[in-house]
């Protein structure tokens, strides 16, 4: 009876962080053993089969490891034509929706421009006033030529 006090009682996982979880461990600790162990095994193989291969058959195996040279290129070379591709797509679409939008911009701008200077004027009216009654004052004063 003392152990059942002593265990704390099971709760539950959370489902979404255990999902959350596996995902990762999955992408950070599976995928990067599994590929850095499939890259091993292509080395050790051709470090074996170049030992126990005769010299003979070297212009086949370095035709072979072009081969599998060139392939990660054309791999990343086809992502950049991709990536570019998709660009010139958006950068087309974004062109024709350009003007909607330009002027729209145009608009708030203008309206901003309008406010700013209705509220610099009001600002300044008060020191106008003043201005002009000392300038009305003066001319009193003046002797007529």
């Amino acid at each position: 009876m003392a152990d059942e006090h002593l265990t704390p009682p099971f709760r539950e996982r959370n489902p979404i962080t255990t999902q959350k979880h596996r995902h990762e461990v999955f992408w950070q600790i599976t995928v990067p053993v599994t590929v850095g162990g499939a890259l091993l095994l292509l080395i050790a193989i051709g470090v074996v089969v170049a030992y126990f291969t005769s010299t003979g058959d070297i212009a086949k195996w370095a035709n072979t490891s072009v081969i599998i040279l060139i392939v990660p290129a054309m791999f990343i070379g086809l992502v950049l034509i991709a990536t570019s591709a998709g660009l010139a797509y958006l950068v087309t679409r974004g062109l024709s929706e350009a003007p909607y939008f330009a002027r729209r911009v145009q608009d708030i701008t203008v309206l901003i421009a309008l406010r700013i200077n209705k509220v610099s004027d009001a600002s300044a009216e008060p020191f106008m006033r003043v201005h002009q009654f000392t300038a009305a004052v003066r001319a009193l004063w003046r002797k007529p030529t």
